[in-house]
């Protein structure tokens, strides 16, 4: 077989087939299963028809409580009285839904009988019919066989491993040859491993921090748990004395003394003889001052 020189074309041949293989391995295994069915039947030619199961489980009445006579007070419900109403509600629902499954089983018997009449008439068409149902299916069994055998003979002709024979690696290698990252079959095999290895570092460094986030959450919770356990063991720890309040002593506001003023020289009278000799000197003159 011929290798194609598009790569797209080569891409889409080989989603094709790997989408029919898994419709047509759909179809076998459905085919095998309707082929158990049928031999079943015609293994057993003596098997009737099952008849119908009636329903179990009928309810019982609960029984009445005994009251006193606070209790058939009318304006007054006891507890008793309360869950005994209660339990009837629930009874009845229980019987409803109990008549309504005992009727359908009562349908179920009428169509047993009739089938039943008919049945040594219809038992011959039916075992015949399961052969020809046998038959039918044994040769799509072998048709789709050789389909699966020439879709197989495709992708073992074709340039993709059968590692990267998957539908999502190849929708991812279509993309590639869509967008252009890439022109060749092995260019986008190798865009793939590397978006595939830069994955698995994005999901080891995600992993690690929720492994660290974990491992934060349980050290502190061990810490608070440890913390408590502590309190509550150890004696209380007294609490340290108040610091001392220093007292502030206030000092009355006094007033300044007025300073007494320099005293002036002045004289107060002058003798006649001031201009004489005998008060010529300086001496003399000062002496003889007055301090007022």
């Amino acid at each position: 077989m011929k290798f194609r020189e598009d790569p797209l074309l080569e891409v889409d041949m080989s989603i094709r087939c790997i989408q029919e293989l898994e419709r047509l391995n759909r179809q076998m295994a459905y085919y095998k299963s309707w082929i158990r069915e049928r031999m079943k039947f015609i293994r057993h030619p003596e098997m009737t028809l099952p008849e119908p199961h009636p329903p179990s489980g009928k309810p019982v009445k609960p029984p009445e409580p005994r009251l006193t006579l606070k209790d058939r007070i009318p304006l007054r419900k006891s507890e008793q009285k309360l869950a005994y109403e209660k339990a009837c509600e629930d009874y009845n629902s229980r019987l409803k839904d109990y008549y309504i499954k005992y009727r359908a089983y009562e349908k179920a018997c009428d169509r047993f009988k009739e089938a039943l009449a008919k049945w040594e008439s219809e038992k011959e068409i039916l075992f015949s019919r399961s052969q020809a149902d046998v038959k039918q299916a044994r040769k799509n069994i072998k048709k789709g066989n050789r389909l699966i055998n020439r879709y197989l003979e495709v992708l073992q002709y074709s340039q993709f491993h059968p590692d990267y024979q998957e539908i999502d690696i190849l929708e991812k290698i279509k993309f590639y040859l869509e967008t252009g990252r890439a022109f060749s079959i092995q260019e986008c095999i190798n865009l793939y491993e590397l978006d595939k290895s830069w994955e698995k570092v994005r999901g080891g460094q995600e992993r690690l921090e929720h492994q660290l986030t974990a491992t934060i959450h349980y050290l502190q919770n061990d810490l608070m748990q440890a913390t408590s356990q502590a309190a509550c063991t150890q004696e209380p720890i007294a609490e340290p004395p108040a610091p001392k309040r220093r007292k502030i002593k206030l000092i009355p506001f006094r007033s300044k003394k007025k300073e007494k003023p320099i005293p002036e020289f002045r004289i107060r009278h002058l003798p006649p003889a001031f201009f004489s000799g005998k008060l010529g000197s300086l001496r003399y003159r000062l002496t003889r001052l007055r301090f007022f």
